[in-house]
């Protein structure tokens, strides 16, 4: 499976009968998005805004289990710090 983009790793979570794959991928800068994998295409759902989304299942009928969660932006600095 060739990943587009700047992705540190890939992880495929599950399989299911007619080898469809479901899994999510993290980029350099340390944000996961879900990916289902059918067919030899790779294909990234679309999310809200400000979301990371994980695929964690998939069953026989192409349903898919995951969850998206909002990421956290630290407003701290160096000099909040001290």
């Amino acid at each position: 499976m060739l990943m587009a983009g700047n992705y540190a790793y890939c992880i495929a979570s599950r399989t299911n009968a007619s080898r469809q794959v479901v899994g999510y991928s993290r980029t350099a800068d340390n944000k996961c998005s879900a990916f289902p994998y059918s067919g030899g295409q790779l294909s990234y759902p679309p999310t809200l805004v400000g979301l990371e989304s994980l695929a964690y299942a998939i069953n026989d009928q192409g349903q898919i289990a995951g969850t998206g969660v909002r990421r956290r932006q630290s407003t701290m600095s160096q000099e909040n710090l001290k």
